[in-house]
């Protein structure tokens, strides 16, 4: 009995041997595990301030890093027709039947951030029935909606078209905060594919594309910056479009490159002010005299917030000193807008001009609003420090008890500190 158990195994253990070998030499390949996809919402919720009222003008204002082409050349690279663009034109194609020729004139204000003096750059609202506004689907129905290859390809230029499709599809639902979030993203992320990306849609016949094309361009990292401002300058020339005038404008602002402030000094007059206001933001920090001439007009604009950020261009975006742009802020120093009338002082102030002292002390002596306080403050200094005059005295003591009573201890500041040097006791 030992010896035939002993005749089987000898027997079994070749065709075991044999099928392990097979086995292993047969058997397929683990495939390896596909990345796992970010899904839309992942995107974090980021509070957009695109404009800051910072408080020295940038030194690189103006530098552009254009190496070549021409702002007329009608040979836009990467424009050819895209599966993003064929999405994106059936999308705005479908909504466009369903909505109503009539426009409206853009008169909403634009959310103002409280405190630090920082305010959103928003694209106006859009006409009443729009593109992109009659739809009423949300931006993750909007991309679940696409053709399957564009929804569930990973690589990332399809990424990107489902992220442009979802803005549209946002802003067609009235989600601005959604809007705004992709479009932050594709400012951080987009890089290339977002540049191929918007330059269909700037160039079609849906005004929130091109609008939203504009939008992703303004503030587009990668290493092709030319590109955003070359596509910009073909599309303003022909644009008439309130709100994707402001956008583009907006854009030229944050893109600080001269070469818009030609076409944009076109709408100086133009009759929506948040057209207007688009053309003063796109000259900030430009050091152009060009750039300069057009905020000292729209400095005695009608709409207070042009007004006032026109005259917070002169004031303190800009170092340049000239007759005519003191004559801008002097024309502010009693507006009736305090925001205006608080800019204007400072930008007298701080080149040390005596006509800034009378309107100070009237805003010192009233109740100052918070948000205001600094810039009040920061002015104080200045012209105390460069004139010493005697009105100022009381001020600029009072100031220095409030800093030792509030953080004793701490050295006062250097501009305070200059102050009270013209002031000895």
């Amino acid at each position: 009995m030992t010896e035939q158990y002993a005749g089987a195994l000898l027997y079994l253990v070749p065709v075991i041997v044999a099928a392990v070998v097979a086995f292993v030499v047969t058997r397929p390949e683990k495939d390896e595990p596909a990345p796992a996809r970010a899904p839309l919402d992942a995107i974090p919720a980021t509070r957009r301030i695109p404009a800051q009222r910072s408080y020295s003008p940038s030194p690189s204002a103006g530098a552009s890093s254009y190496a070549g082409g021409n702002r007329r050349s009608t040979a836009v690279p990467h424009q050819s027709p895209t599966l993003l663009h064929a999405a994106l034109s059936s999308h705005l194609a479908a909504v466009s039947r369903t909505a109503t020729s009539a426009a409206a004139p853009l008169s909403a204000k634009q959310p103002v951030l409280r405190p630090a003096r920082l305010v959103s750059i928003r694209r106006p609202p859009a006409s009443p029935g729009g593109p992109c506004t009659s739809a009423r689907t949300s931006s993750r129905d909007a991309v679940n909606a696409l053709p399957a290859p564009l929804a569930s390809r990973d690589d990332d230029r399809m990424r990107v078209a489902d992220l442009v499709v979802a803005a549209c599809q946002a802003d067609t639902a009235g989600d601005e905060d959604r809007r705004w979030d992709i479009v932050w993203h594709l400012h951080r992320h987009g890089g290339r594919d977002a540049l191929d990306a918007a330059a269909p849609l700037l160039g079609g016949d849906a005004a929130a594309g091109r609008a939203l094309a504009a939008d992703i361009l303004s503030q587009l990292a990668g290493d092709a910056l030319h590109e955003p401002v070359r596509l910009l300058l073909d599309a303003v020339t022909g644009e008439r479009d309130p709100a994707v005038l402001h956008a583009i404008a907006v854009a030229f602002g944050h893109r600080k490159d001269p070469r818009g402030i030609e076409p944009l000094r076109r709408h100086i007059a133009h009759a929506d002010p948040e057209v207007r206001y688009g053309v003063v933001f796109g000259m900030l920090g430009l050091p152009d005299r060009a750039a300069l001439d057009v905020l000292i007009v729209l400095s005695a604009d009608p709409d207070d917030k042009v007004r006032d950020w026109a005259t917070f261009g002169l004031a303190r975006q800009s170092t340049e000193d000239f007759p005519a742009l003191r004559a801008a802020l002097v024309a502010r120093v009693d507006d009736p807008d305090l925001e205006t009338r608080a800019e204007a002082i400072h930008g007298l102030a701080v080149r040390g001009d005596l006509r800034a002292v009378r309107p100070l002390l009237e805003v010192l002596d009233s109740p100052v609003d918070e948000d205001l306080a600094y810039n009040v403050h920061e002015a104080l200094y200045a012209i105390a420090a460069s004139t010493g005059d005697p009105r100022l005295r009381a001020h600029v003591a009072a100031h220095r008890d409030s800093w030792l009573a509030d953080v004793p201890g701490e050295p006062l500041p250097e501009d305070l500190r200059a102050a009270l040097a013209r002031y000895p006791s």
